[in-house]
């Protein structure tokens, strides 16, 4: 306010000395002028994440779209589980941080496309059940399965997590006008053709020991191929034979151990090993709970039913 007072008093001045004729004039200088710093914006500075137009948006969805079908293409393209492995990591670590990045709100969809921009954001969150790889093991005949059949597993499973939610997101980003999901999946991975080797029936698979009196004449009518043992115990005679679904066959010469009696176990599944003399998938292993005796010739049947005299019980693998 001082600087003000001071330029009214010197203009004052300035008039009074122009009231003389013969006075030559006075001049007086000017004050310093200060460079206006022009008009002030009134537009607020933000910050935080812009609201995307629909052009963007449609352009952000895309991007991730083009993103991940490239790596499901990689998967789809890998010849052995490791390379679909390291695609896995790699699309986990790309969906990661996409979704932190939408989460932390950088991306703002326009208001009208929010229930797609949810559903889309879901199939985003997709990487979560892609942390934990498929991991091919022993399955429950003992054995790991093929190569084919662990390619195909690693494919499927990286596959059924990315399709979580695919469809819906798809029709609903179509609800909204947007356009996504339309080749957001490549083709189904196809399952190997697996062996299913299937020895002829009543051959016999295996036969050790000396030969007995009893003979044994068996019916299959379950819905699985069988392996019966008959197993006079450690080191004691044993013959096993292969009985096809809905098939029967006799198995003569049976001996048991040195008090006459043997137990009979049996295991059903797919595709039999005759090196392992055993099943490779879909295995299961029971023993009847009765011994039998090498005075008599039995007839056993191979079906479930409650009214069986002969009860079964779940085995080990042999």
């Amino acid at each position: 306010m001082r600087s003000l007072r001071l330029l009214v008093v010197a203009a004052l001045v300035l008039t009074a000395g122009c009231s003389g004729a013969d006075d030559p004039p006075r001049t007086t200088p000017s004050p310093p002028v200060t460079p206006s710093a022009g008009p002030t914006s009134t537009r607020p500075t933000s910050t935080g994440p812009q609201q995307l137009t629909r052009a963007e948006y449609q352009a952000e969805i895309s991007a991730f779209e083009r993103d991940y079908r490239s790596h499901l293409d990689k998967a789809a393209a890998a010849r052995t589980p490791a390379q679909v492995e390291a695609v896995r990591r790699s699309l986990v670590s790309v969906l990661a941080r996409r979704s932190r990045a939408w989460e932390q709100q950088d991306v703002l969809p326009p208001a009208e496309v929010s229930t797609a921009h949810d559903d889309i954001r879901r199939v985003m969150g997709n990487y979560q059940s892609m942390r934990t790889a498929e991991v091919a093991g022993k399955n429950d005949c003992g054995v790991a399965p093929p190569a084919a059949q662990q390619l195909y597993d690693a494919k499927i499973s990286l596959y059924r997590s990315a399709e979580e939610g695919a469809k819906e997101a798809a029709a609903s980003a179509s609800a909204a006008g947007l356009t996504f999901g339309r080749s957001l999946l490549p083709r189904e991975p196809v399952a190997p053709k697996l062996q299913n080797r299937r020895p002829g029936n009543g051959t016999v698979v295996q036969r050790s020991g000396r030969r007995g009196p009893s003979s044994i004449r068996i019916q299959n009518k379950s819905d699985g191929d069988t392996a019966v043992l008959m197993d006079g115990g450690r080191k004691q005679p044993r013959v096993m034979v292969y009985v096809r679904a809905g098939k029967s066959t006799t198995v003569r010469g049976v001996a048991g151990n040195r008090s006459g009696t043997f137990s009979i176990k049996f295991k059903q599944g797919a595709d039999w090993d005759q090196r392992r003399r055993g099943f490779t998938r879909n295995c299961s292993y029971e023993t009847f709970q009765q011994f039998f005796d090498t005075r008599s010739d039995w007839r056993i049947s191979l079906e479930k039913s409650i009214a069986g005299n002969a009860p079964t019980t779940e085995t080990d693998p042999f």
